[in-house]
């Protein structure tokens, strides 16, 4: 865990290639001027992007070691449910339950 932190780990990191961050595995580019970044920890190489829960960075987005440990969060893409259905596992969704 990173000490005296508190976040989330995403799916973006930095991606020399293009020499930004981006979001993967879409590689789209997080503008370097976004209102999303907290800090930006130098260098980027080997670096990805986490959700910063302390309040003074009051949930913005920094970079850091991506080899350190702290929980993550993902996106995914949940199918159309028909009004008064639900879903009963995560076979439903695609996945295993």
């Amino acid at each position: 865990m990173l000490e005296g932190w508190q976040g989330w780990w995403t799916s973006a990191r930095f991606v020399p290639g293009i020499n930004d961050f981006a979001w993967l595995p879409s590689n789209r580019i997080i503008p370097s001027d976004s209102s999303l970044w907290g800090f930006k920890k130098m260098p980027h190489d080997d670096t990805c992007v986490w959700v910063l829960q302390i309040s003074v960075y009051n949930h913005t987005i920094g970079n850091y070691d991506c080899n350190t440990t702290s929980g993550y969060i993902c996106e995914i893409n949940l199918p159309a449910v028909s009004h008064g259905s639900h879903i009963n596992n995560l076979n439903d969704l695609g996945g295993n339950s």
